[in-house]
């Protein structure tokens, strides 16, 4: 097990430490005030040398404790220049230290981090299955040929060796989407096509605590943990016990299998299919070695067919995993509803 800490450099709570230490630890409005972030906490102030030695010290520290990484959050706002002169640092400490951008921003990738968060690739799927999110661009009359070239323009924008964080929940997400969130309003099934797609892609599958059983309470952490408001706002874990946190439980354990297990998916190269996408199909091929694997995914309730570019599958092999897909002897695939397949060909 690894174990990477959770980094809060952007702001910090009003009574932090830091103020008392350095005179110029948070940053100022024109009026003398002190600037809030969006989350109305104080923005810290990495013009102040003395502020941005302390916040690298804190990492030393917790590396010479055995930390294996940081989970940054918010990175992509906070100065490229600080995060080199960290990173710098810490690796002169730990060479193999990792660096986990919760942001996107290519610049941050080439020159500090290992690994970043798929926003463009996990709001499209999350947003598509969940067209009633607010603030969303609705899905209803979109095809995911129209959502997808923005998520692969992206993916060939960053550096070829970078991991992302693919994920249908997060920490964020999941209190924000309340009434919204994606197993609270599809059947477990349309979670399940997703999280095939999102274990057996190129990327690193993001479990949030509860996805595995399929939870879909209103969650959130981000109260006092005294509040009795938060207390009722946890994991449901009897839905372990139910027949769609069961059913979730077992492809997750299916799908690590894989992971864990098959060269293809943790160390192959990866290739989109896109001919499905205007039938709400994703798909791609893994491919390792002389091995090649076709993964597809119906994103809709309804049914969808369409014989893959480039794909040529025997009908009579026996898949890696499928649920609801029929391959005929032409090679046409046929989805029923949230199918999906996994097929060595």
């Amino acid at each position: 097990m690894k174990v990477y800490m959770d980094l809060v450099y952007l702001h910090c709570g009003p009574s932090n430490v830091m103020k008392d230490l350095f005179p110029d630890a948070f940053q100022k409005n024109p009026d003398g005030t002190v600037r809030m972030t969006k989350w109305h906490f104080p923005y810290v102030n990495f013009k102040s040398k003395d502020v941005r030695k302390y916040l690298i010290d804190s990492m030393l520290h917790w590396i010479q404790l055995g930390c294996d990484g940081f989970r940054c959050d918010v990175g992509d706002a906070v100065p490229i220049d600080f995060w080199v002169e960290a990173v710098t640092a810490c690796q002169k400490e730990k060479p193999e230290l990792v660096m986990i951008n919760e942001g996107t921003k290519t610049e941050w990738l080439e020159k500090a981090f290992d690994a970043c968060y798929a926003w463009p690739w996990s709001f499209s799927i999350r947003n598509f299955l969940t067209p009633s999110l607010p603030g969303q661009v609705t899905a209803t009359n979109r095809t995911l040929d129209q959502k997808m070239p923005g998520v692969r323009k992206y993916e060939e924008s960053i550096p070829k060796d970078a991991l992302m964080f693919c994920f249908m929940d997060n920490h964020d997400t999941a209190a924000d989407d309340g009434e919204n969130r994606f197993d609270r309003v599809n059947p477990v099934e349309a979670g399940n096509a997703a999280f095939v797609l999102t274990f057996l892609r190129r990327g690193l599958p993001l479990v949030f605590n509860g996805n595995e059983i399929a939870d879909n309470s209103l969650n959130t952490f981000f109260a006092p943990v005294e509040d009795v408001a938060r207390a009722r706002k946890t994991i449901d874990w009897a839905r372990a016990l139910q027949p769609a946190g069961q059913k979730r439980l077992a492809l997750i354990r299916a799908l690590a299998k894989l992971r864990h297990e098959d060269p293809v998916f943790y160390d192959g190269a990866q290739e989109w299919v896109t001919n499905g996408e205007a039938k709400n199909v994703i798909a791609f091929v893994r491919r390792h070695g002389d091995r090649a694997v076709f993964v597809a995914a119906n994103l809709r309730p309804e049914t969808a067919e369409f014989i893959p570019d480039g794909v040529s599958l025997d009908a009579a092999k026996k898949p890696l995993l499928s649920e609801n897909v029929k391959v005929e002897k032409d090679g046409t695939c046929r989805f029923g509803a949230y199918g999906f397949i996994a097929q060595e060909f």
